[in-house]
Order: C-alpha cells, then structure tokens, then sequence
C-alpha cells in the first residue's frame, strides 16, 4: 500500500491523505530531495482506519497528494466513501496520467510541457495523454486548475506560452499557476530570476484570465515557505 500519512486541519476543515509513487520520472522533481529516510518502514496504514477518521473528524474537504495520489488504487475506494459521507474530495496535484472518477470534485494538474519531446526528454513519457485527460477532466465537470514549472532555456518562455495557450482554448479562466524551478542536484538548469518569472507572466496573462506563479531560490526556502504558511499547516494522525 502507497499510503504515507494521513494528516488534519480543523482551520481548513480539512484531511490531507499522502501517497507514494508516481508513473513519471522527472529530472527535476523537487520531491526527490524531500525524501524520507524512514520510508521503508512498514507503515499502519489502512483504508479501514482512513474511514474511520473521516467519520470522527467530518471534514468538508479530503485531499489527496503525492507522488501521483491516482496511482495509488486505495485512492479510489477511499474517495467513493467520502463522497458518501459528503465530503469534497481534492486532488491536491496530478500529472494527468490518470482520469479520476466522478467521485471527485476538484484536480490540479501539471502539464509539464506542450512539446511532446521536450516532455519525454523530463519526465520519460509522452504528453498526449495528459493534454487529453486534462481536456476531458474539463469536460466531465471537474473544478480544474493547471500548473507549470518554468525551467530557462529548457521549458522556457516559448513553451509556457503554448501550455497558456493550450488551456484557454478550453476556458480561459482556468487558473494556472508558474512556479519557477528549484535547482535539483545533478541537473543542468538553473532557477528563473524574478525578471524573467514576470516576463513569462505577463506573457501568458494574454491568454489566461488568472495567472499566479511563485519564486523560490533553493529547496530550503521552500521548506520554511510549506512550514510557516498556515495552509500548509496540519496535524499528522496517521503516519
């Protein structure tokens, strides 16, 4: 089971279940350096206890993040309980590899690039079924959002304007969010500077109504962003 933790916010009204494992492989992913050590503990984690806590603490909102949370089977059966109980269920970021069920409500996915090369070369696999589940999720009534990661000189200005680009052809207020990449060890690229993070912004503001983007110089600035915003805050009840 790729179950990691399950985590609670009573100021969101919120539970927040982690999952391991992704079907990509990105050179990139800021996720390899956030690793725990401990993973190949054996973990006490089941859908049963899951159930059980959504009872007690009746959040308004089930979120699932990862890794890919749809990679993980569990994932499913849980989300058809919550719905049950009347809980939103929220997948917190997808690859789009997956087309969730109807029992969720909201996704955000990352499109990591529009050329279908450039994808291959980051993340080991095509983008067309991405571009595809995204537009489909669209059409089957979920609250979609989209993010990016703008890597200079790799997925650069061009680039971002074609996922822009992309995306407005479906619905132009559909948020998408640029976070500029983080420096992962044994990669050739470097972080955006806050000139060029406002250029492509304003690029891709010509076609999306609602453009948001985040800038951070090194991983652990973006630790202490995760451990100081209250968002991000929770309490952890199943690990």
């Amino acid at each position: 089971m790729s179950l990691r933790s399950v985590r609670y916010s009573k100021k969101y009204s919120r539970v927040v279940i982690y999952t391991e494992g992704c079907v990509f492989n990105c050179k990139g992913c800021s996720y390899k350096a956030k690793i725990n050590r401990n993973r190949i503990k054996k973990r006490n984690i089941t859908i049963d206890k899951i159930k059980k806590i959504l009872k007690i603490f009746d959040p308004k909102y089930l979120h699932f993040v990862g890794g890919e949370p749809l990679h993980t089977p569990e994932v499913y059966d849980i989300a058809n309980f919550s719905r049950r109980l009347g809980i939103k269920n929220v997948i917190g970021h997808s690859t789009g590899w997956y087309l969730p069920s109807n029992d969720f409500d909201k996704i955000n996915i990352t499109i990591k690039s529009y050329n279908s090369e450039i994808h291959k070369e980051y993340t080991g696999y095509s983008n067309k079924r991405i571009l595809r589940n995204f537009k489909k999720c669209y059409e089957l009534g979920l609250k979609i959002k989209a993010s990016t990661v703008f890597i200079p000189s790799f997925i650069d200005e061009e680039e971002i304007k074609k996922i822009a680009k992309f995306i407005s052809k479906i619905d132009s207020s559909i948020p998408l969010h640029i976070t500029g990449y983080i420096p992962m060890p044994g990669t050739p690229w470097r972080a955006p500077t806050q000139k060029e993070m406002e250029n492509v912004v304003k690029i891709t503001k010509k076609y999306l109504k609602n453009v948001t983007y985040s800038l951070y110089k090194n991983v652990e600035e973006y630790s202490k962003m995760i451990r100081e915003n209250p968002q991000y805050q929770s309490v952890e009840i199943l690990a």
